[in-house]
């Protein structure tokens, strides 16, 4: 997921810019999308960061603690800090999505749309696609195992007096 983001955000700012650039004048929702397109992607490249920095070695310290395979208390912030951040920065994001499907009129283009702006168009819902996803995974699987093996690793702690 990180490396399709890295990739297809630059490549759809840049059909966004030239799209509005050209058709802002009659088509102001262009300007617009380009301004929410810009503000996710300043937004999910550093949490992107995070995620690979810190999260996810962070749950794969935690599946080893909870399996009692770690001697030590794994790094970073416990999950009950950690995942509230992760919950509000996925929220603001889908938020951000939620904005360019409304200003797309749900990635329907109008009928003078050039090939550059159905291009645009169908990128940002094959984007939004990727990126809910992304968050279902992380919401509903991978954040919740974090806290359930947050759980084992504090209960196998307490029943070896580790």
């Amino acid at each position: 997921h990180p490396p399709y983001l890295r990739a297809r955000l630059p490549e759809l700012l840049d059909l966004a810019q030239k799209v509005s650039g050209i058709h802002s004048g009659d088509h102001p929702e262009t300007s617009e999308v380009l301004d929410a397109l810009t503000a996710l992607k300043e937004a999910f490249e550093p949490h992107l960061a995070k995620e690979e920095e810190r999260l996810f070695p962070l749950l794969c310290e935690l599946e080893k603690a909870a399996g009692g395979k770690m001697e030590k208390q794994p790094a970073g912030p416990p999950c009950d800090k950690a995942v509230p951040m992760v919950l509000a920065a996925h929220n603001h994001n889908k938020g951000l999505l939620g904005q360019i499907r409304k200003l797309t009129n749900h990635f329907t283009p109008p009928g003078d749309a050039c090939y550059s702006f159905q291009r645009l168009w169908k990128g940002l819902q094959e984007l939004e696609r990727d990126m809910h996803h992304h968050l279902h995974l992380e919401n509903n699987i991978l954040l919740i195992r974090a806290q359930d093996y947050e759980k084992r690793t504090a209960a196998y702690r307490l029943s070896t007096g580790s």
